[in-house]
């Protein structure tokens, strides 16, 4: 068993003995958005349309989602650590193992996964229903390995289809809170990169205005 065969929220919620609320984090734990650079609007404008046009997961993930999330990673300077397509073996024995689409760090080694903080999975099919088990797993996964080098921090998480995001967070107590939102490209760019942005803000200890 691995991450990918967690196929609905459900099952990792009940796997892992998780408490989960359905919330509106806007209203919860509200962040302010962060304008999106030139570049990546630029980014963006010449290639939204094509990766929608095109719909595979292949081309939206190299024409919309890999641009914001290194949007994130210069925001910050580069200190944050930037996976795609890693590997992530915490515990095969629970199925927590296989491969994350996407993987940020809140430590710059560009070899090394120290202190995962965020993890993104692309939605099969266009579903980001589909995404969340296999996301909720992913999150424990990083909770768990926070936990062996004494780090307790919350694990933020995400599924998207390239123009729309979901998000979720997992506290060190198992709570586990979805967002009853989801948030589109290109309208509301900058409250996701905001919200991508949060938890980074937390543990580096310095905002992202501007940019």
């Amino acid at each position: 068993m691995s991450y990918s065969d967690f196929k609905t929220p459900e099952e990792a919620i009940i796997r892992f003995g998780l408490t989960e609320t359905s919330v509106s984090m806007a209203t919860v734990q509200p962040v302010a958005p962060i304008e999106g650079s030139e570049r990546l609007n630029e980014q963006l404008q010449d290639g939204f349309q094509n990766a929608l046009d095109v719909s595979t997961e292949k081309i939206r993930s190299e024409l919309i989602v890999t641009p914001i999330l290194r949007e994130i990673c210069r925001r910050f300077d580069y200190r944050i650590g930037y996976f795609s397509g890693v590997s992530f073996n915490v515990s095969a024995a629970d199925g927590l193992n296989g491969e994350c689409d996407f993987l940020l760090t809140g430590n710059s080694n560009p070899l090394i996964i120290q202190v995962p903080v965020l993890t993104l999975v692309e939605a099969k099919d266009a579903s980001i229903r589909a995404g969340l088990g296999q996301c909720i797993a992913q999150m424990v996964a990083a909770m768990r390995f926070n936990a062996r080098t004494g780090k307790e921090v919350a694990i933020q998480g995400a599924v998207t289809t390239g123009d729309r995001w979901k998000f979720l967070t997992l506290f060190p107590n198992s709570q586990l809170q979805i967002d009853l939102d989801e948030y589109q490209v290109p309208s509301q760019l900058n409250d996701i990169l905001g919200r991508l942005a949060f938890p980074f803000a937390q543990v580096l200890g310095f905002s992202v205005d501007g940019g």
